[in-house]
């Protein structure tokens, strides 16, 4: 499907042009189009250009849409994430920082399907909850909420604003294309302080990772972050990185370079049940 308003730009001009041709005087043909004077021999001379560059464009948006990549085998397994399964992920050449656990699941409600994602820091402590919507050409983001820790040390959730709900495509064609995603929440001790996340996801092309010594094919995303903060003032941060989704498993490998001094590395190490995360729980606080 190309663009509506160029097809409709399209219909006009051709509608004009063959208006003239076919001799129709009407007095409507005094009105002013893209502040050209009255129809005119100039002017229609003027519409057939463009009309004739409109058909090209077109014609190259109608490719452009054809020749749309179907990626969705690249995200995590919907069919088979019914019964949830925690993906644990360990940093990547620095065991300074600490592994984490997200266990995905997915949902059917009134024939719409949702997938769910919980996060767990090293001390399994929950920190992040989402909920996307599955559609024809991606997913949505529906709900997000992030965990926060009281003054009493009592966990006490944090709504998040979804501004743009973009998060994974199925349908790419090159890099020119981006996939916007943005937050905004609030810190639940200090309301004044709001906090800005937008995300920029790029399409970069094919590329390869092992997990458990297999080889997979994946997709490879572009990431520019921007990271807006009220503390104190007014604080802007940018950085970048880079995704790999692995066909049929999902997010397999990223690296955000947060600063000069500090980058987030991390890989995708193991695929269990939430009886196996129980037991690790269970194995620390013994």
């Amino acid at each position: 499907m190309y663009n509506s308003s160029v097809h409709i730009l399209y219909q006009q001009l051709q509608n004009a042009i063959l208006a003239y041709f076919v001799g129709f005087r009407l007095k409507y043909c005094h009105l002013y189009f893209f502040g050209l004077k009255p129809f005119s021999m100039k002017s229609v001379l003027y519409l057939l250009i463009i009309f004739l560059s409109l058909t090209i464009l077109v014609g190259c948006t109608s490719s452009e849409a054809s020749d749309k990549r179907n990626i969705k085998d690249y995200y995590f397994p919907l069919a088979e994430l019914s019964e949830g399964k925690v993906y644990e992920y360990h940093p990547v050449n620095n065991d300074s920082f600490p592994p984490f656990y997200w266990y995905y699941r997915t949902i059917e409600q009134e024939g719409t399907l949702y997938l769910t994602g919980q996060y767990y820091d090293a001390q399994f402590t929950p920190q992040q909850f989402f909920r996307e919507e599955v559609i024809s050409n991606g997913t949505l983001l529906n709900d997000y909420y992030l965990y926060e820790t009281d003054t009493t040390g009592k966990q006490v959730q944090v709504p998040v604003e979804i501004l743009s709900n973009t998060v994974f495509p199925f349908e790419v064609t090159d890099s020119s294309g981006i996939f916007l995603y943005k937050i905004k929440w609030a810190e639940y001790e200090n309301p004044s302080n709001t906090m800005t996340l937008i995300r920029n996801r790029r399409f970069m092309g094919d590329d390869t990772y092992s997990f458990k010594g297999k080889k997979y094919d994946c997709v490879h995303f572009f990431l520019k972050e921007l990271f807006d903060s009220q503390a104190e003032g007014h604080l802007e941060h940018q950085f970048q990185g880079k995704e790999l989704y692995a066909k049929g498993i999902g997010l397999v490998y990223y690296i955000k370079k947060v600063s000069d001094i500090l980058t987030l590395e991390y890989e995708l190490i193991d695929i269990y049940d939430m009886k196996q995360l129980e037991q690790k729980f269970k194995e620390q606080m013994n």
